[in-house]
């Protein structure tokens, strides 16, 4: 990840943007490939990364592959047990907590 400041100007869109030097060939390549982003950042080595498309989705970028898996075995399996909830539902109790004034998990 690069220091804050470290920018790169691209036109995206007909605009000029400033990028982060060390994502604008990802966020450059998405745009080219039909994905259209609204924001991104590399987290400056202080959070993961990410890239913000005009669908609403978001892409995080963790530093390492190491820490991406550490982050995927916070979720549960992509084929659950019995028992076990899946992404979207986990989604939507997180927001429903943080909508009632619960905070985060």
């Amino acid at each position: 990840m690069c220091k804050w400041g470290t920018t790169r100007h691209a036109c995206l869109h007909g605009r000029r943007v400033g990028l982060d030097e060390c994502i604008a060939d990802l966020v450059i390549a998405l745009n080219n490939a039909g994905f259209r982003t609204v924001a991104s950042c590399c987290g400056h080595g202080k959070q993961p990364g990410s890239i913000i498309l005009a669908d609403g989705r978001e892409l995080l970028i963790m530093p390492t592959q190491d820490i991406a898996r550490m982050v995927c075995e916070l979720f549960p399996p992509i084929h659950p047990r019995d028992g076990a909830i899946d992404v979207m539902q986990l989604a939507r109790a997180i927001i429903d907590r943080r909508e009632l004034g619960g905070g985060s998990f």
